[in-house]
Order: structure tokens, then C-alpha cells, then sequence
């Protein structure tokens, strides 16, 4: 298996893009390898082109926010990349006015609203805990992004 930036520079050769370009994250998605793998099945296969976290959470790691144009690294359960992203639309809502449409895009699990909540109810619950901070789905933003597959070809 390539390394990542292996991986990205076959991506940028293949897609004729800048050589100079850089990505800004190579990350996993999920709380586990297995779900990891999941989704990034997910977004290669094209199914999944959103996904959401937690705005309360960037606020305490100090950590920037997603901006439009941004290229990513998708990796997989196992730390490998499999994709290249490209994000289109980021914005932040509250939890509770996620919307079915943002659902759908997400891609996972049945790609209902009312699924779409109750697992990241779940997830946020923990990953705010982590950071020592409550997570209130009356109240907690979210951080929705939207993407797409630039490398590999979806087609």
C-alpha cells in the first residue's frame, strides 16, 4: 500500500494538478477501525459526500475550520489512504436542524434523518466527553461538509 502522500502524488499526476498542491488533513472517519472502513467504502463508492462534527469541538482543540477548496486524504481503519476529496460547501448548524437531505448525503446506515441523529447523538456524546465538554443536541452546532471524490475516479 502507498504512503499518503504516495498516494496523493499519483492522484495529482493522474489528475494533472498543481505539484505544488497540498492537502490539509489525512484522516479516518468514525470511532473505530471498522467504521472507519465503512465509510470510507462509502466515499469511494460515491454514496457518501457529507459529513458533519462537532463546531464545539473545533472551538476547545483550537483547531481551524474546514474552508471550501480544501483537498483531503481519506484514510481507512487501517491508517491507508483511499481517496482524495475535494470540499465544496461547509457551514454550521444546529444539531437539531440537521435536515434529511444532510442525512441522505452522509450515505450511512439506512440514510434516514431520524438514523442520522441517534448515531451522532451517540458519537458526539463521547467525542465531547473526551474533550471534557457536554453535548446537548438542543443546543451544540454542528459543522456540516460537503465534498467530493476527486481521486479515485467514481465514475
Amino acid at each position: 500500500m502507498p504512503t499518503i502522500d504516495e498516494f496523493f502524488n499519483t492522484a495529482k499526476a493522474e489528475l494533472a494538478l498543481d505539484p505544488d498542491l497540498t492537502y490539509r488533513h489525512a484522516e479516518s472517519f468514525g470511532d473505530s477501525p471498522k467504521l472507519a472502513n465503512t465509510i470510507a467504502d462509502l466515499i469511494v463508492s460515491g454514496k457518501k459526500t457529507a459529513t458533519s462534527s462537532g463546531f464545539e469541538l473545533y472551538m476547545h482543540d483550537h483547531d481551524p475550520m474546514p474552508e471550501v477548496g480544501d483537498i483531503n486524504v481519506v484514510l481507512n481503519g487501517q491508517q491507508q489512504p483511499v481517496a482524495v476529496t475535494y470540499l465544496e460547501d461547509t457551514f454550521i448548524v444546529p444539531f437539531a436542524s440537521v435536515d434529511a437531505t444532510q442525512a441522505q448525503l452522509e450515505g450511512e446506515g439506512d440514510m434516514s434523518l431520524a438514523y442520522w441523529r441517534r448515531e451522532h447523538a451517540r458519537f458526539f456524546k463521547d467525542a465531547y466527553a473526551q474533550a471534557g465538554l457536554t453535548f446537548d443536541p438542543a443546543s451544540s452546532m454542528v459543522v456540516i461538509e460537503r465534498f467530493r471524490v476527486l481521486y479515485p475516479f467514481t465514475n
